[in-house]
């Protein structure tokens, strides 16, 4: 039975070499469906990175988009996709109000964070920034904020 030419499978690649997320290639058509390797995932992990497209934008993507972290609530700091642990439980005491802001940079579409708060307050706020419109919202002890970004801005969940 002839079943014709087959051509050669072309389908995704996993690029040669270990990146960090600092120095992965450009997302674009070159590396459409390819996959990357990185050692610092979410501060911390080796995993792989997708490279996608939607919308006209292409972006790196992980595989296994979810990874819990900790930090210390007693700081401002940026939530940077990638390179910030997807699932936040923040911990010590407030000694001042606090922001978390976050960071659009290599957010990709159906990114998200989920941020829990388990340290003390004490008389101080814990806001998140950098919402669509300008938006923040208020994050209370014992309580959980999700968001995710939908391609142009990150949304609060509910």
């Amino acid at each position: 039975m002839d079943i014709g030419f087959l051509p050669p499978y072309t389908g995704p690649v996993i690029l040669p070499g270990t990146y960090t997320v600092d120095t992965l290639p450009t997302a674009s058509t070159d590396n459409l469906g390819s996959y990357a390797r990185v050692s610092d995932l979410f501060g911390s992990k080796t995993d792989l990175l997708l490279c996608s497209m939607a919308g006209g934008s292409y972006f790196w993507q992980p595989v296994r988009p979810f990874w819990p972290g900790s930090m210390s609530a007693n700081q401002n700091a940026t939530l940077l996709p990638l390179k910030t642990p997807s699932i936040i439980r923040l911990d010590n005491t407030l000694t001042a109000n606090r922001t978390l802001t976050l960071s659009p940079a290599l957010a990709w579409p159906g990114c998200q964070f989920e941020i829990q708060m388990t340290g003390t307050l004490n008389l101080f706020s814990l806001t998140i920034a950098g919402l669509a419109l300008g938006a923040t919202l208020s994050i209370l002890l014992g309580g959980t904020r999700r968001v995710y970004f939908d391609g142009s801005a990150y949304q609060a969940f509910g």
